[in-house]
């Protein structure tokens, strides 16, 4: 709860609010967090839109980090530029402006930099924004907004609205479905070569660290060790994993470990949890203060330094962002040397150090001096350009080739952008990002990776999106919303939440009882994850109870009951029965629709008008990833083992305290999950990887191998395959996967002697004409489900759900409760001796 602080009293919750700014940072050169609290990686190479507001912008310079074991990236300046000036913060410490040196502290008209602690500067502004930067040991970025700057922000932080599922708002207004094609489309250079996915684990590539790496990071997650009072407050299990790989993947000479517990010690202080000796306390590097400089977990050294003596009007700002590092004690000041001395040893400074009037210097080989407090520099030799591109200096042009339209970003921000001559597409034309010159009404639009034509229409959920000019122009239908859940325990909520709960019980997963009164409400759907290993789940048993009945899904099969327990007849206006392909399909009367691969794999498909009235496993359907893991009191916590307990339906089943780990338990499975797994990296899905990330799917499937120790090795990894492959079908991507040799699926059991009408297809289409809907079944706009299908003759066109073969229309066979009674054939009602 960012903005509010929770005190439980009688069993509810009181809450007090309080102005706290919602941040997005930028960790060890990869790792983001947007303002509404929506996580992923990204390794680029390139200058970013880190944020953009009205009149104000941060740009990231990311490049390849010097030395490591794998690829990586390190952050390497961070640019804040506004109309009247440009501050560049650069890796090694130094602070640029108009390209001459910045001493601290500096004051302009709209911002104010201080340093905050030896690792930190602090950046205030007069717009809502601020911003901390870290210099020790490797940079990271940190920006504050308070909510009255809402709805302004664009970038790689996404766009502060509340609602985390579309944060991954392209420059071109189209949510992406992967982090890279998301960022590569706010590139500030569009020069610069898009990057894919990481496909490589670097943990597979050096098992020795790995191993050292999963001991040593296990203290962020573990319910007993030093961080576990933050557990409600920060989720652990992201950090765990970001540990891992940033372990494996560490530059020579750098603690990658401590930089994560770094990262999470300052999460766990934004929510107003101060960890004290969390160094000690994890055995991690102390840092050594030098010159009478103490060590603060919670710094602040606004007003200690020398210059800040001088500097009487700096205003130092309680920005809610929090650091640590060395800081000179109290009474004590900070000079140029960086020594701590009393404020009688302190100089006097007037405007900070400068170049005197008239001395020359020389940057980037060309001649320069000052001037009235402006570097003043001589032209540079004109470039020969490329017909049709011109060449544009910068004595008659304001910003020159520095701040060139794109078709991505065809109204690029030049606040603060220094000069830079060169070659650019003339008047009327702009630059495709190809370096080529095209009208403005030629520009292709990008999605997902993928370059498509003026004129070209694709699909994006239920809205159709049509390219002019660079720009999407999409339908604005509102769409069904779908909660996925598969395999151990792994979850993707109605918004688009990832999380891995694995409980032994039975658990609500979604229903409408969500408000104060228990008794307001109508349906509910539970499951319980069946058991087949010692650690491993084979199938779901799955309720969903409207109105007076309940369907019941278990064992590759349904019963349809009264609520009293009798099996019923008459319940097709409350429920109605499918099966396409792998799946089952239950089409509920309230809208709801459940699909079922009859194993642990169920979507939950919810229409628009159960927007903001859901909660359970499956969260609240409001749009906002950031409140899913709402509890059943109506708390929030960010842990999901705390969530998942709270939708537990029986109150006797003990509480989950610890997410397993199935390959540190079973190492020996590890290397042939990791084998079988690598399909979800090869060629097999590459036309998928730039529409839907895989690696969430590949460390899943690598789990859930190593859980499957007691048979159902298949059963465990082809589910997870399976899982990716359906994603990618939503996206719009068929993957024909399966051989004879992979998991294979044989419709040949349904096809007779004579005939061959049952083929498999990977991406089957819903138009099947059946005994029950002679026209067809109509379940909407439904996704294509791979599997069995039929290709009836015309002598017998229709299916035969229940006998699973096709027939003329006098053929059809009849169900009577949980009994199918062939055509012609008879039943006894044995309670009335009636024939039927």
């Amino acid at each position: 709860m960012n903005n509010t602080f929770s005190t439980c009293e009688a069993g509810s919750w009181t809450c007090t609010t309080r102005l706290c700014p919602k941040a997005c940072s930028l960790e060890s050169g990869a790792h983001f967090n947007t303002f509404d609290s929506r996580s992923y990686t990204f390794h680029g190479v390139c200058s970013y839109y880190l944020a953009v507001g009205d009149d104000w912008s941060v740009e990231v310079l990311l490049k390849s980090c010097p030395t490591g074991l794998v690829d990586r990236t390190c952050l390497d300046s961070i640019h804040l530029k506004t109309p009247m000036r440009s501050l560049e913060f650069k890796s090694n410490g130094k602070i640029i402006s108009s390209q001459m040196g910045v001493s601290l502290p500096y004051i302009s008209d709209s911002v104010k930099v201080f340093r905050k602690s030896s690792m930190f500067i602090q950046v205030d502004t007069s717009y809502g924004m601020m911003m901390l930067v870290q210099n020790s040991p490797t940079m990271q970025v940190y920006i504050g907004l308070i909510d009255n700057v809402m709805f302004r922000e664009t970038g790689l932080c996404g766009n502060f609205n509340g609602i985390a599922s579309d944060d991954f708002m392209s420059s071109q207004g189209l949510v992406e479905g992967t982090a890279a094609a998301f960022a590569n489309s706010w590139k500030v250079n569009p020069d610069c070569d898009d990057v894919g996915n990481v496909i490589r684990d670097p943990c597979q590539l050096n098992t020795a660290v790995a191993k050292q790496a999963e001991l040593r990071c296990a203290i962020l997650r573990n319910s007993t060790a030093f961080f576990k009072d933050c557990h409600y407050l920060v989720d652990p299990y992201s950090y765990y994993s970001r540990c891992k790989q940033d372990a494996c993947s560490c530059p020579s000479g750098q603690d990658c470990i401590t930089e994560t517990f770094l990262s999470y010690a300052l999460a766990c202080a934004s929510k107003g949890l101060i960890f004290e000796n969390w160094r000690k306390a994890t055995d991690s590097q102390l840092v050594e203060c030098p010159n009478g400089e103490v060590y603060s977990y919670n710094a602040n050294a606004c007003n200690q330094t020398c210059r800040s003596l001088s500097s009487v009007d700096l205003a130092c700002q309680e920005s809610g962002l929090v650091a640590e590092g060395c800081q000179c004690a109290e009474g004590l000041f900070a000079n140029d040397e960086g020594m701590c001395v009393p404020a009688a040893s302190c100089p006097c400074y007037v405007n900070g150090d400068t170049l005197k009037p008239g001395e020359k210097v020389t940057i980037a080989d060309i001649p320069c001096y000052c001037r009235e407090g402006q570097l003043l520099c001589s032209e540079s030799k004109k470039e020969e350009c490329t017909s049709p591109m011109v060449y544009v200096d910068c004595i008659t042009s304001t910003y020159g080739k520095a701040c060139e339209s794109s078709c991505a970003i065809q109204t690029p921000l030049c606040l603060g952008r220094q000069c830079q001559p060169g070659c650019i597409c003339p008047e009327g034309l702009i630059n495709n990002g190809n370096g080529d010159c095209v009208k403005k009404e030629e520009c292709p639009c990008q999605h997902n990776g993928l370059s498509y034509t003026p004129g070209d229409t694709i699909k994006v959920d239920c809205n159709k999106c049509k390219c002019y000019s660079g720009s999407w122009n999409c339908t604005e239908l509102q769409c069904d919303s779908t909660c996925k859940m598969y395999g151990d325990g792994h979850y993707t909520t109605f918004d688009g939440q990832r999380f891995q709960f694995d409980g032994n019980c039975e658990y609500v997963v979604a229903q409408d009882f969500c408000v104060s009164d228990p008794k307001v409400g109508t349906f509910q759907i539970i499951t319980e994850n069946i058991p087949c290993g010692s650690m491993s789940t084979c199938s779901k048993s799955i309720r969903f109870l409207l109105q007076n009945k309940e369907i019941k899904l278990a064992d590759g099969k349904y019963e349809i009951h009264d609520v009293s327990g009798s099996a019923s007849k008459g319940s097709e206006e409350v429920f109605t029965v499918h099966t396409v392909g792998l799946y089952l399909i239950v089409k509920a009367s309230n809208g709801i629709k459940l699909i079922w691969d009859r194993r642990t794999s169920l979507f939950i498909i919810a229409p628009p008008d159960k927007e903001n009235q859901l909660c359970g496993l499956c969260g609240k359907y409001n749009f906002d990833m950031s409140d899913d893991f709402t509890m059943r009191d109506r708390s929030l916590s960010a842990s999901a083992l705390h969530f998942g307990n709270s939708w537990k339906a029986s109150d006797t089943c003990s509480d989950v305290t610890d997410e397993a780990s199935p390959c540190e338990m079973n190492p020996y499975r590890k290397a042939w999950s990791e084998r079988k797994c690598s399909i979800l990296k090869t060629d097999v899905f590459e036309a998928c990887h730039s529409q839907v990330d895989h690696l969430p799917f590949y460390e899943a499937c690598v789990r859930d191998s190593c859980a499957c120790n007691i048979g159902g090795d298949c059963e465990c990894f082809c589910t997870s395959v399976a899982a990716y492959a359906e994603a990618c079908t939503s996206a719009g991507q068929c993957v024909a996967w399966r051989t004879p040799d992979l998991c294979p699926v044989f419709c040949d059991y349904y096809n007779s002697p004579d005939s061959c009408t049952w083929h498999y297809r990977p991406c089957g289409i819903v138009n099947t004409k059946t005994c029950g809907n002679p026209a067809g079944i109509d379940l909407g706009n439904f996704p294509h489900l791979e599997g069995c299908y039929p290709k009836c003759p015309a002598k017998t066109p229709y299916l035969d759900e229940h006998m699973m073969t096709c027939v003329s229309m006098d053929k059809c066979s009849c169900e009577m409760g949980s009994q199918i009674v062939p055509a012609n054939g008879t039943v006894v009602n044995r309670d009335t001796c009636e024939t039927w």
